[in-house]
């Protein structure tokens, strides 16, 4: 098939990818329409209502494969956030700026031509932003944070080749279970499970 048909064959691989990368939005726990209700809500300050209405754009950004527009937004949510002290609004920010990067990485793919360098670049470097936050969020004692942290690395992790990488995705969603759990947040323990 692939030495008859090659544009056919590409033309599926190109879908595939897409596929992927819609799979991997789909995936997100679609938090915007929680931010959205604290974005209205009379108990949010103005900087966490302003931080509110960026991860809702970021997260509408990537619903629509725009990665250079969520990840300015949702650049913008976690600048918010942090200076509103709200770390899970923080935490989930750059999560969401993971996700973007690994969406980045699946469209590379389908890119005519050779674009593995950039495709290891994107996702090293939502890899090392998770894992680099990760550490922050446990010297400041937020399991829950650390938590969300652990679970961008193994959705990072999984779009690696190789079973190095699988088994550290593995035991990137255990630690994020576990993190979870101990931080009574059944959404990110679940959605964890579920990646695992």
């Amino acid at each position: 098939l692939t030495s008859e048909h090659p544009n056919r064959t590409n033309h599926l691989a190109t879908h595939l990818t897409l596929a992927m990368a819609r799979g991997a939005v789909e995936l997100f726990d679609s938090l915007g329409g929680e931010y959205s209700q604290q974005a209205e809500g009379p108990t949010s300050s103005p900087a966490q209502k302003e931080a509110c209405r960026h991860f809702t754009t970021a997260e509408e950004q990537l619903n629509q494969l725009d990665v250079e527009g969520c990840l300015t937004f949702a650049q913008q949510a976690a600048d918010g956030f942090q200076s509103a002290s709200f770390s899970k609004g923080y935490a989930d920010s750059l999560r969401l700026m993971c996700l973007a990067q690994g969406v980045k990485a699946d469209l590379l793919i389908v890119s005519e031509e050779d674009k593995s360098e950039e495709v290891h670049s994107c996702l090293d470097a939502a890899e090392r932003l998770a894992q680099e936050h990760a550490a922050t969020f446990q010297d400041a004692g937020d399991r829950r944070s650390e938590a969300v942290m652990w679970l961008a690395v193994g959705e990072v992790s999984c779009k690696h080749q190789g079973s190095e990488k699988k088994r550290d995705a593995l035991e990137a969603f255990r630690k994020a279970r576990s993190l979870a759990r101990k931080a009574g947040d059944a959404v990110v323990e679940a959605t964890a499970l579920i990646a695992h």
